[in-house]
């Protein structure tokens, strides 16, 4: 029996999908983290799948998009899905028709399934995209390469016009990026039927790598139409590593620790000024105590009448005169002199003292006028000088005694 390509592709694809939709409940079941978005087939943080398997009868129409932005940074992940579908025909795409619908995650979406096995009835229109947008904020070093690609391998045959696909780029790469519009468009219609794109600048890094997975083995009744669109754009930004917590935490003890420092060195400099200006303020005091101590005294002096007396000493001690006892005179020494004032007769109760008798060239004395009562004859001058000697002291002395007999009675 002669063998049908066609059905030897699609069982070949089928065999495939199989395989893949094993893998992909493996990778599920693993994340145990599956979530429906407006009742797609399936939306997980790793894998988004919708339009699979779906309208397989004549004149059947899958029309189906996802758009998905991703964003990455060192410490967070986050991403938003948005989903649309319009299916004709029977059975329909699972979940139900939906209009553009949007959910956000707290993980990234790193693969899509979409359109696959879908649109096989005669004269069928698959018409499918993906548009996916990594924003990438790391200290991680990366780069972004091309995006590899494995599509329209198998496709467009069963006869028809051609070229019969329009693919762009061509490439048959194992484990590619994108895999998508292999195996269908075989049921042989019109020319360039099956038109499938992965958009000039998509790009793949190892931060966040990204598969895609689309418009397989479908659109193969005659007459029907594959379009598929796949773009993948990823903007990485490189940004300094972080400090790890117990540098961070070192830091800011140091930062802590330097403030500390720096407030006590404050609070010890305000200590200082504060003990500079009080010491400041005590000297002022003080300056200001000493001038109104000096003023008072100066008050003081000025209007208290000056009531002490000059000293009252005693009387000087008598001066005694001490004359050596002569051949000529006899007598002892002389009594002491007392300094007094001289005193009148009156006072004193005694005759006038008689005049001095005056010396005379040659000896002698003067003789004595008639009248004075002289006392002394003339004589010679070695016998007078001792007499008038004594009779000197001997008339102090007695003045200077009947002084102190005055002075007696009239205390």
């Amino acid at each position: 029996m002669k063998s049908n390509p066609v059905k030897e592709a699609q069982r070949g694809l089928s065999l495939k999908r199989l395989a893949s939709g094993v893998a992909l409940l493996i990778v599920m079941g693993v994340l145990a983290s599956t979530l429906l978005v407006a009742n797609p087939e399936s939306v997980s943080a790793a894998v988004v799948g919708q339009c699979d398997d779906a309208i397989n009868e004549g004149g059947g129409v899958v029309t189906c998009s996802v758009t998905i932005v991703n964003n990455l940074t060192d410490t967070t992940t986050s991403s938003t899905v948005t989903v649309a579908r319009l299916c004709s025909g029977s059975p329909l795409c699972a979940g139900g028709n939906t209009p553009p619908t949007t959910t956000t995650l707290t993980e990234l979406v790193t693969a899509v399934d979409q359109c696959n096995g879908s649109g096989n009835g005669g004269g069928s229109t698959v018409t499918c995209d993906v548009i996916i947008t990594n924003n990438i904020t790391s200290s991680t070093p990366s780069t972004t390469t091309p995006a590899t690609v494995n599509q329209c391998i198998g496709s467009g045959t069963g006869g028809g016009a051609e070229p019969t696909t329009d693919c762009n780029p061509t490439g048959n790469t194992t484990n590619a990026t994108v895999e998508q519009c292999n195996g269908s468009g075989n049921g042989g219609g019109a020319t360039m039927r099956v038109t499938c794109t992965v958009t000039s600048g998509s790009t793949t890094t190892s931060l966040l790598p990204i598969t895609v997975d689309q418009c397989n083995g479908s659109g193969n009744g005659g007459g029907s139409l594959v379009t598929c669109t796949v773009s993948i754009t990823n903007v990485v930004t490189l940004v300094p590593a972080p400090e790890d917590e117990d540098t961070a935490d070192e830091d800011t003890a140091d930062e802590d620790t330097a403030d500390e420092d720096a407030d006590e060195a404050a609070a010890s400099l305000d200590e200082d000024e504060d003990e500079a200006e009080a010491r400041r303020e005590e000297d002022e005091d003080e300056d200001e105590a000493d001038a109104d101590a000096a003023a008072a005294a100066a008050r003081d002096s000025a209007s208290t009448p000056d009531n002490s007396t000059e000293a009252v000493l005693p009387p000087a001690a008598p001066v005694i005169i001490a004359l050596p006892a002569t051949p000529e005179t006899g007598l002892p020494p002389a009594a002491p002199v007392i300094p007094t004032t001289p005193m009148t007769p009156a006072e004193t109760g005694l005759p006038p003292a008689a005049p001095a008798i005056p010396a005379v060239p040659g000896g002698g004395f003067q003789p004595p006028v008639a009248g004075d009562g002289g006392l002394l004859q003339q004589t010679s001058k070695e016998s007078a000088d001792p007499l008038l000697a004594f009779a000197g002291v001997f008339l102090v002395s007695g003045g200077g005694f009947a002084l102190l007999r005055l002075k007696r009675g009239q205390a």
